[in-house]
């Protein structure tokens, strides 16, 4: 190379890296099909001299008029206008609001005699996210117990440091890809899940399922409208719903038509449900991590290597180590196809915010090397969708994939079931990268991670929106219509207890017994985040709970007290920051940190491992 060439290829270089990541710009050269049929909303809240929330209309130099509509976050009914507004309105406040209370905003805008564009925001006042997250339903591949011990019950403190109830349960690997459907593993799969769920408490049912592992793959479908332009693609689909859903009809008794690919057929009795449709709503959010097959991508690691891989990305997200902080900025490529484009604007600066999120060309991507290059080059982010093209597998090992959650939008990506698929290498590789989500159709809103909620939670209320069941309502697209609402085929591969935003844990903490006064008195070194109300102190008999809060509010000290229970030796702490999105605020827990309780040498944990036993018993109640 001269060195001419190789100055000016540096510089290009510098100039890409030192590119300002701007706030999101709404062009005016869009077309109407990318942009209009997205109404562009994002909110801020405050409570002095009185609770509000007001919400911003980013797109109000289009000079339509605004159609405001509220509702209680999981309702389904969004009732009558709250405003109706005049065009080139700015914003709009809501007074009428509770401090504490999750609401769902719908913004509409007539933008011609036929269609409206719609927009959704999620919002809230301080919404308090540090009470105990409920049960976690964890279904691993029986042959990972060994080789993975240790990461996995490291994954389960994990789970229940972050407020979770978590319930294991080892289920046979699966056989292959295109005959596990033929055998009685998914029914005895299904009916392991069933049991747990019927054994758990009424008030406290499995909320997410997590498959870990090459876990059977259900298949369903028959001869549903192909969610793409490809009629071949029609017939059965995996279908990791089918185990999320506890009390819907399954059946096993149609007949696909000829005309598509050999591993989509479907005939009576072949293990291969019916339904292209789901049959009733999900009781679970659910995700799947599995590696299996993917050695056309990777030769020099093998699944469980790169399970481990995952696994211990997914811990130091979670504990925000070094290496692994994500921030708030989100990215999306804006000329990609249509419905997708739509889905960003619709949702992604009510929760990066405007100021976090960008909209970029194929032009801006490609002269950085292309999507990965561009996200390896200026991220990480939170969010990135591609919207057009699919997963580039080696480029994302090569390059590392530089953001916390990826979606792509490509016809056969989204077919994971099989050998060396593209979205499951993808997930495999190096990076911060833990969740890849298929969206050729319907397109996806995510207003629940704009105030704390699931990644599954948000694509599990996606998945459930049918027409007789709008959850969100929006223009009618090809490939986000009727006839791909509720289908069986929508997945989320990676994690589906994940949440976006982040905060720094605690670190050292000890609760030691005062045997003068049987007290415990925890102290820990304090979170090195900004704009934290304090920290919450949990407590349980057992290292992997069930924990409860027992701070009333965030305690301001980096110390706590309380009286000694013998039955009660094990505590988590845990930083508690005003989080504030593109939606609103809320009260956003870091993942608790654990400590049990110690005195004169002694380590109380279902017995005495060394100490003197009667100074325990001397001092509790």
């Amino acid at each position: 190379m001269k060195v001419s060439t190789l100055r000016n290829a540096f510089v290009v270089a510098l100039g890409l890296w030192m590119m300002p990541l701007l706030g999101l710009e709404i062009p005016s050269d869009i077309p109407a099909s990318q942009r209009l049929y997205s109404a562009i909303v994002e909110a801020d809240v405050g409570i002095e001299p009185t609770p509000r929330i007001t919400l911003q209309f980013l797109d109000h130099a289009d000079g339509f008029g605004y159609v405001v509509h509220r509702r209680l976050h999981g309702e389904v009914d969004w009732g009558m206008p709250l405003a109706e507004l005049p065009p080139s309105t700015m914003s709009w406040t809501d007074t009428q609001v509770i401090v504490g209370t999750i609401y769902e905003y719908q913004v509409r805008k007539q933008i011609d005699d036929t269609e409206d564009a719609v927009g959704y925001v999620a919002s809230g006042i301080e919404v308090d996210r540090t009470a105990p997250l409920g049960r976690l339903l964890l279904v691993v591949d029986e042959t990972l117990a060994v080789p993975l011990a240790s990461e996995l019950l490291r994954l389960v403190e994990d789970l229940v440091d972050e407020g979770w109830t978590v319930e294991r349960l080892d289920v046979p690997r699966a056989m292959g890809w295109q005959d596990d459907s033929k055998s009685p593993q998914v029914p005895a799969v299904k009916q392991g899940i069933v049991n747990a769920w019927n054994a758990a408490p009424l008030e406290d049912k499995p909320r997410v399922l997590f498959l870990l592992g090459h876990i059977p793959v259900p298949r369903s479908g028959l001869d549903g409208e192909s969610p793409d332009d490809h009629p071949e693609n029609r017939g059965a689909h995996p279908t990791d719903s089918f185990y999320a859903d506890i009390d819907g009809t399954w059946t096993d008794t149609g007949t696909a038509p000829e005309g598509m690919r050999l591993y989509h057929d479907n005939i009576p009795g072949d293990g291969k449900l019916d339904q292209d449709f789901l049959p009733s709503p999900l009781e679970m959010a659910v995700g799947r991590v599995d590696f299996a097959d993917l050695g056309g991508f990777y030769s020099d690691i093998d699944e469980i290597g790169l399970l481990r891989r995952y696994l211990d990305k997914l811990h130091a997200y979670r504990r925000v180590l070094g290496g692994s902080e994500v921030g708030r900025r989100s990215l999306f490529i804006r000329d990609g196809y249509v419905e997708s484009v739509e889905m960003c604007w619709r949702s992604y600066a009510g929760i990066s915010g405007a100021e976090h999120t960008q909209a970029v060309t194929f032009s801006d991507v490609d002269a950085a090397g292309g999507p990965v290059s561009y996200v390896a080059t200026f991220g990480p982010y939170m969010l990135f969708a591609q919207n057009q093209r699919g997963p580039l597998v080696f480029d994302h090992i090569s390059q590392g994939s530089n953001a916390l959650i990826w979606s792509s939008d490509q016809s056969y990506f989204g077919l994971w079931g099989r050998g060396d698929s593209d979205i499951r290498g993808a997930l495999a590789s190096p990076g911060i990268n833990l969740a890849w989500i298929w969206h050729v159709a319907p397109s996806y809103v995510f207003t629940d991670l704009a105030m704390g909620g699931l990644l599954g939670d948000a694509v599990r209320r996606t998945i459930e929106h049918r027409p007789d069941y709008l959850l969100w309502e929006r223009p009618i697209r090809d490939f986000d219509d009727p006839p791909v609402y509720n289908r069986n085929f929508m997945a989320l591969m990676g994690d589906p207890s994940l949440r976006v935003f982040q905060v720094a844990p605690v670190e050292d903490v000890v609760a030691s017994l005062d045997d003068l006064k049987a007290a415990v008195e925890l102290e820990w070194a304090p979170s090195p985040e900004d704009d934290l109300v304090g920290y919450h102190v949990y407590r349980a008999g057992d290292r992997l709970g069930p924990y409860q809060r027992v701070t009333a509010d965030p305690v301001t000290e980096t110390s706590f007290s309380e009286p000694f229970n013998s039955e009660l030796a094990h505590y988590q702490v845990k930083a508690v920051k005003r989080e504030t999105t593109g939606g609103g605020s809320f009260l956003n827990p870091s993942i608790g940190t654990w400590a049990e309780v110690q005195a004169k040498g002694a380590v109380f944990s279902d017995g005495f491992e060394s100490g003197d036993t009667e100074l325990w018993a001397s001092t509790s109640p």
